[in-house]
């Protein structure tokens, strides 16, 4: 007898089976492995390995001569000046302000003293010796230091690279600064005269004298031979 129905279809699906002979599976593959590189956060500030770097210019935020500014850099000396001195000198803290150098002025106008001789060695010659500062055409300036005082212009080092720095913005404001005097520099000193030399001798000495008076009482008759045509303003 051949089985029939359910028993028909075991022996057939049997006899396949042994036909084909044992399946073979494919190889296992191992999985793959994706490496992901962890991504560093970046510092908001400066690595301390990186060296910091200094603001540039067009990034630091404009200085202005507000009240108390004016208050620590004593810009009410600019008022015993010519105007066109007082103008550039309030530009030239400004921009030193605004560099990083915090200058502080600490003379302006000086009464002309007729007794500063100096005589050579010979003792036959004799020359006078006077300033612009006796005819308020210059200023002399310092650092002011962290406790908020003046510093002494003795104890500063005569290679302070702040001099350097200050000289160029005097020059660039069209003032004449003292470090760059032949004869004998002086690093706080600035001022304003155009036309005329920064070395008063004896004949430019009797000149000033007869236009302003014996002791030059009347200093402000030697203002109209600089006339502040140029001024220079704060920005707005």
């Amino acid at each position: 007898m051949f089985p029939s129905g359910r028993g028909l279809i075991i022996l057939v699906l049997a006899l396949l089976a042994a036909c084909s002979g044992p399946q073979k599976r494919p190889p296992l593959r191992p999985p793959r492995v994706v490496i992901v590189e962890a991504i560093r956060p970046r510092p908001l500030g400066p690595s301390p390995e990186s060296p910091r770097r200094p603001t540039p210019r067009h990034e630091r935020p404009i200085v202005r001569l507000t009240p108390e500014l004016s208050k620590q850099a004593r810009l009410s000396l600019l008022d015993q000046v010519h105007p066109g001195l007082a103008s550039r000198g309030a530009e030239f803290v400004r921009r030193c302000w605004q560099a990083g150098l915090r200058v502080r002025l600490i003379s302006a106008y000086r009464a002309y003293s007729p007794r500063r001789i100096r005589r050579t060695a010979s003792n036959k010659k004799r020359r006078m010796w006077a300033s612009w500062h006796n005819w308020a055409l210059a200023l002399d300036f310092s650092f002011i230091g962290r406790d908020g005082r003046t510093e002494s212009i003795r104890r500063i080092r005569r290679g302070d690279k702040r001099w350097n720095r200050a000289g160029r913005i005097a020059r660039e404001v069209g003032l004449i600064w003292g470090g760059d005097f032949r004869s004998g520099p002086d690093k706080p000193h600035i001022e304003w005269h155009p036309g005329y030399p920064s070395l008063i001798n004896y004949p430019r000495l009797q000149k000033l004298l007869r236009a302003s008076g014996r002791h030059a009482r009347f200093y402000e008759r030697v203002w109209r031979w600089f006339p502040a045509r140029r001024s220079h303003r704060q920005p707005e």
